[in-house]
Formats: structure tokens, sequence, C-alpha cells
């Protein structure tokens, strides 16, 4: 399960925002931001580096599952 910063952090890269612009809006450093994305990988159990395509289909999916069950 991701925190609700990770799913923040995500969710903000998936729209397309450049890392130091996420860290700008949540007031964090883009080494922070790194990490979010680093730890929500490891708890999705993706390897870090070259997923963001296989991570964003996976964040929608949760996403998506997430809102199911709030419906």
């Amino acid at each position: 399960m991701l925190t609700p910063r990770e799913r923040e952090v995500l969710r903000l890269r998936l729209e397309g925002r450049l890392l130091k612009e996420i860290a700008s809006e949540l007031g964090i450093s883009t080494s922070a931001v790194r990490r979010r994305i680093e730890r929500a990988s490891a708890r999705l159990g993706l390897a870090s580096g070259g997923i963001t395509s296989l991570l964003v289909r996976v964040v929608r999916s949760q996403f998506a599952d997430r809102s199911t069950q709030d419906g």
C-alpha cells in the first residue's frame, strides 16, 4: 500500500510534472521526490530506473481499483 504522499507524488508525475515542479508544489526537495518515487516503486514490487511506463500502468490500475471500491 502506498502512503498518501507517495500517491500524491506519483499522481503529479503521471500528470507530466517535472521533479522540481513536484518538489516546489509540495514544499520538499527534489531528492525527497526521487526517494518517494523509489519507495513507491519498491512497494509496488518494481525495480527503479526505466520503469516509468510500467509504473504508470500499475498506479493507474491502483487508482481505478480504489475508485471502484469507494463507489
